[in-house]
Formats: C-alpha cells, structure tokens, sequence
C-alpha cells in the first residue's frame, strides 16, 4: 500500500531527539527513511513536479510541526501515508 519499511523504534528515538533537541540530524533520517513513500504517493496521485516537491515538503513541514504528539504512533510511515493523501487532496 506505500508504506515505509517499518523503524518504529528508530522512529521514535529520532521523533524525541527532534522533539527535545530540535535534532536536524534526527529529523533528516526521518526524511531520508520515509521520502521514498511520500514522493511514491504523491506521483501515483498525479502530481509532478514542481508541484510534488510542494506538496512533499508540505507533509514533512507538517511531521515537524506535529513530531511531539506523535510519538505514541505505532507505524510513523502509515501516518505519513495518511496525511500525504490528505494533502493531495486539499492540492487539487
């Protein structure tokens, strides 16, 4: 279904080093381990770019803002999943 490969523990470490130090490095293996889902999302949807680059850094913009109450998520990528779809179709 498009999911990443789940790293829920490894997830959840960089979810709190990003929360509690503002980690870039946390946050960029985010980035780096669940883009591939997104960006795949966002084309089997129908953007392109420059429009899908908008819309991927808008759910990772939007993992950042929300990353403290997100830590009791079990799957990180079905979430991503969830709010990438959601974005795409406020996009349209």
């Amino acid at each position: 279904m498009g999911h990443s490969p789940a790293h829920p523990q490894q997830d959840r470490e960089d979810l709190t080093q990003w929360i509690r130090c503002s980690d870039h490095e946390a946050f960029q293996s985010l980035i780096e381990r669940h883009v591939g889902m997104v960006t795949a999302t966002v084309h089997r949807l129908g953007f392109r770019p420059p429009g899908s680059e908008d819309l991927i850094q808008v759910v990772f913009t939007i993992l950042a803002e929300k990353a403290d109450r997100l830590t009791h998520v079990d799957c990180l990528g079905a979430w991503l999943h969830r709010v990438t779809v959601n974005q795409a179709m406020r996009a349209r």
